[in-house]
């Protein structure tokens, strides 16, 4: 009996000293609008509906507050580290530029006689962003036969980049393009 009582002293001190459920809610001020009861009840209800109709939420949902993790049902660590980044929009703006010179060109890249299927794959590289994978998918071809294609094309690419670095770094110091020789090129000064 001793424990007890012992027992109900503790809870009548802590109730005194915490004061009751309701004086603490009180003093921890009003709820945000997405705790509040009403809402994570009709949320309930509807993503039960939901689910009973066989749709699929790739967004995760917390039991005890009913907030969305940060990651998303089906999605990786690594698609969440894949972030479109500036220096990823130019390089993608480059690539699509090289495709229109070399499409301008009417000349392709040629490679043994595979200049169609060339142009083709850095179209849907530059394009739509397809990675290895999906342009061998989508052009029913090899993943090896893409992967030495795309290695090559990526590799004229760098030299264009580099071509038309260093022809830009040219123009800005006020050179001439390279090839060219001045004409006081030879005359003492």
């Amino acid at each position: 009996m001793d424990r007890d009582d012992d027992m109900w002293r503790e809870m009548r001190d802590r109730e005194v000293r915490d004061g009751t459920a309701e004086e603490r809610e009180r003093r921890r001020g009003p709820r945000p609008w997405h705790a509040d009861p009403k809402l994570l009840a009709l949320r309930a209800k509807w993503y039960a509906k939901l689910k009973k109709s066989g749709f699929n939420d790739i967004e995760m949902i917390r039991r005890d507050d009913g907030e969305s993790f940060e990651r998303l049902r089906g999605v990786s660590r690594h698609d969440v580290e894949r972030t479109w980044t500036p220096a990823t929009q130019r390089y993608f703006e480059l690539a699509v530029q090289w495709l229109r010179e070399i499409e301008a060109r009417g000349a392709p890249e040629q490679r043994k006689g595979e200049a169609k299927g060339n142009l083709a794959i850095w179209a849907l590289h530059a394009e739509m962003g397809y990675g290895l994978e999906n342009i061998s998918r989508k052009l029913r071809m090899g993943r090896h036969g893409c992967w030495k294609r795309m290695r090559y094309l990526k590799d004229r690419f760098a030299e264009w980049r580099e071509a038309e670095h260093a022809a830009r770094a040219a123009e800005e110091a006020g050179d001439e393009p390279a090839g060219v020789e001045s004409v006081d090129a030879g005359m003492p000064s």
